[in-house]
Formats: structure tokens, sequence, C-alpha cells
């Protein structure tokens, strides 16, 4: 049977969007903190020296993690590579960004019904695709160079590291994994 308001009206489709925001409420993980990736294709920083003074970095979010976010924790993490090899300023030499989108999937509840006889069971029901709500995820890589001295003025790639890590500092959310950056 379904549910009713008392007036003989059926809930159906409120009841529906009800029962999907709760359970997709349930499901909400917080966004990425800044911590290192526990596995190769996991959420959180990775760093690959390269040769002396170069670097690969990354950072990858979860579907709960801004894209700024994901940008702000990368550029936080090179200006502390930078710092912990005591380096005073880096380039980008390369960057991407990848976005992975994904459309819901889930159950609908049965409807119920009062069968013959007294028998009670659920019909309808199914799969359903929100196409509506699609999450994303993001993983940035830049490979950065670094270098001592003053920064070059004239190159829009070139950070100040302990410029760029003391502004971004307050904006950086660290996990409980503990890392070396």
């Amino acid at each position: 049977m379904r549910a009713s308001t008392g007036s003989g009206k059926s809930l159906g489709r409120p009841w529906r969007a009800i029962a999907l925001a709760v359970m997709l409420a349930g499901c909400a993980v917080p966004p990425t903190p800044f911590q290192p990736a526990t596995s190769p294709d996991g959420d959180g920083y990775t760093v690959t020296q390269l040769e002396a003074n170069r670097f690969r970095l990354s950072f990858s979010g979860n579907m709960s993690t801004p894209h700024q976010t994901v940008d702000d924790n990368l550029l936080y993490l090179a200006a502390q590579v930078a710092l912990r090899n005591d380096a005073d300023w880096f380039v980008i030499s390369r960057s991407s960004a990848d976005k992975d989108t994904v459309y819901p999937t889930f159950a609908e509840p049965p409807t119920f019904f009062a069968g013959a006889g007294g028998w009670v069971g659920p019909v309808g029901g199914g799969v359903a695709t929100d196409f509506n709500n699609p999450q994303s995820s993001w993983n940035e890589t830049a490979t950065i160079l670094l270098s001592r001295g003053k920064k070059p003025t004239s190159d829009p790639n070139a950070y100040d590291a302990r410029d760029l890590a003391s502004h971004l500092a307050p904006l950086i959310k660290r996990g409980q994994v503990p890392g070396p950056y």
C-alpha cells in the first residue's frame, strides 16, 4: 500500500525524492584532505623526484572535493616540496587537470499494494540513473623545476615558495594520515 496523506492522496514521487535525499545524505563523504595517497590510484597527493631539482606532483580529490581545492592543494604541495629541498622558487613546466564524471545510479524503492486474499507484496521499483546530478572528481598533475635566488618576475609560471605557502596555508585541510609535506 502506498503512503497516504490522510486525505486519500498518495505521496508517490515526493516520497521518492525525500527517500533519495536521505539515502544520498547518508553516503556523503568529506572532501579529500591534504595527505599522501595511500594507494597508487588513491585520493591525496603523490611526489616523484625525476631529477635533482625536478619533481612530478599530483593531487587527486574525491567527488566531494571542489576543483579549486584540488588546485590549491597541488600548489601548496609544490611550495612545500620546494622549501624542503632548499629552493626559493619553482616553475611549473607542465601541468594537467583531469575530470572524472559519473552519473549516480540508484535503486528506486518498491511500491506496495494489497493483493487478493490478503497477500501484500512489493511491485515496481527498479534502477534509475540521475542524469541531472553528475558527480565529478578531479586529479591534477604538475612537473616543477626548483631554483634558488630571486624569482624571475617575467615568468607567470614561476612561484615564490615561501610567499605561496604562507598564502595557501590557511586554506589547507590536513588529513589524519601523516605525510612528509
